[in-house]
């Protein structure tokens, strides 16, 4: 019993490198592994995926620019409440009336909330663009487990080394790439709209603060980098929120006497 509890200790904290033609990637498992690199030395670990796709100094830009931004705009204030608020009607209505699954809801939900900090609006349920881009989302988030993401990250070298072959190739690799581009053009619609009537002195949202930031920086504002970092905070939010809420939803319906704390 005794080795293999020590096994089970010894797989679930190790790290190995897997080379992918020039690049190398470091693969870390277990608290401690990922604490040492991302909080202990997290200086030396500058390559990260995350708000954006970039390193060092570019990085730390935007994850500033976005946590000051989101909190402008009421993230950890109680300005968000009156927002949360009205979607949790909204929400209420929703399952009341039997319209759906209550946990495809709770995605509309929480997603309509990052919404009104990045685009400035929530969309209504039955909204069919809303309804695919979350789709989409939640098969990308599905999909994200350590070896799907390696044989991703190898179809994706293999497509930028040969994109005029790749797409001619079966394989699960086009319907990544086909998800992958929904969602950002939804994106990218989204920052055209907000450039028709972008008010300067009075930005309504995320995006338009980086519209506006795009012309005194740099360091990766660009109208591209402000669709991905956009996708990044959906799919950091959307889905562990959603997931955690029908967990307390389950806890309650489970144990009815809490309900009346």
């Amino acid at each position: 019993m005794k080795k293999r509890k020590g096994y089970i200790s010894y797989i679930q904290n190790f790290v190995f490198r897997v080379r992918f033609g020039w690049d190398t990637m470091v693969i870390l498992n277990g608290y401690k592994m990922v604490k040492e690199a991302l909080v202990i030395q997290a200086e030396n670990f500058v390559d990260r995926y995350g708000i954006v796709v970039s390193n060092g100094e570019k990085w730390k830009r935007q994850r500033r620019f976005a946590l000051s931004t989101l909190r402008n705009f009421g993230l950890g204030k109680n300005t968000l409440e009156q927002s949360i608020c009205e979607e949790i009607r909204h929400l209420q209505e929703e399952i009341e009336s039997e319209n759906g699954d209550p946990a495809g809801l709770f995605n509309n939900a929480v997603a309509n909330i990052i919404c009104q900090l990045v685009m400035g609006k929530r969309y209504e349920y039955t909204d069919h663009r809303f309804q695919i881009m979350l789709k989409h989302m939640s098969e990308e988030c599905g999909k994200c487990n350590l070896f799907t993401l390696l044989f991703v990250y190898f179809l994706e070298q293999l497509y930028q080394a040969f994109p005029s072959v790749m797409k001619y190739l079966p394989g699960p690799h086009n319907k990544i790439f086909t998800i992958y581009d929904s969602i950002l053009n939804f994106l990218h619609e989204e920052v055209e709209n907000h450039k028709k009537d972008l008010d300067h002195n009075n930005p309504r949202d995320y995006m338009d603060a980086f519209l506006i930031e795009m012309e005194n920086s740099n360091l990766g504002f660009t109208e591209c980098n402000l669709a991905f970092c956009s996708l990044d905070l959906f799919i950091a939010g959307t889905e562990t929120t959603a997931t955690t809420l029908q967990w307390a939803l389950i806890f309650l319906i489970k144990n009815p006497h809490v309900q009346g704390w």
